[in-house]
């Protein structure tokens, strides 16, 4: 189930989904897809809206190829590009997350992921951490996300 590639059909509009110019990310995280080795650009930990969090105490950090910002939706259309998302709870320490690697192309959006380990260093201006998901794909072979993380804190 988790190992299996899923295609979602989606309607991708020019500018995707608000991020404008986009937060610049650091740190040593590299996305895998198949023999592909991806390197995200932008990034940013997005306050998770109070349907999906009433108490106001998570976060989604996104980071991708494509611009991303604090006006990123990642439930609405994305750019395209390969990102990698996660759930993080807004404390420092080691956490687990369901990290997904969508990767959004014309013809829609390939998504993939696991149970992965999260550690969260710091949540002042920026929320800097690690993560690391392994996760196998029927057809693609190994869909990874590892390395170390420096985005924007917007919440």
């Amino acid at each position: 189930m988790l190992a299996r590639l899923a295609l979602i059909t989606v309607t991708l509009a020019a500018c995707g989904g608000g991020a404008g110019d986009g937060e610049p990310m650091s740190g040593t995280l590299a996305i895998g897809v198949g023999g592909e080795t991806i390197t995200p650009a932008f990034g940013a930990a997005i306050e998770e809206s109070l349907d999906q969090d009433p108490g106001g105490t998570r976060a989604v950090v996104v980071m991708g190829t494509a611009p991303v910002s604090c006006e990123t939706n990642v439930t609405g259309q994305l750019s395209q590009g390969t990102y990698v998302t996660f759930r993080i709870d807004r404390a420092t320490g080691a956490q687990t997350s369901f990290a997904t690697v969508i990767r959004v192309v014309e013809i829609g959006a390939f998504l993939n992921g696991a149970p992965s380990p999260v550690m969260i260093d710091a949540l002042d201006g920026r929320i800097t951490g690690s993560v690391t998901l392994a996760a196998t794909d029927d057809r693609l072979g190994a869909i990874t996300a590892a390395g170390t993380f420096d985005v924007i804190r917007c919440f």
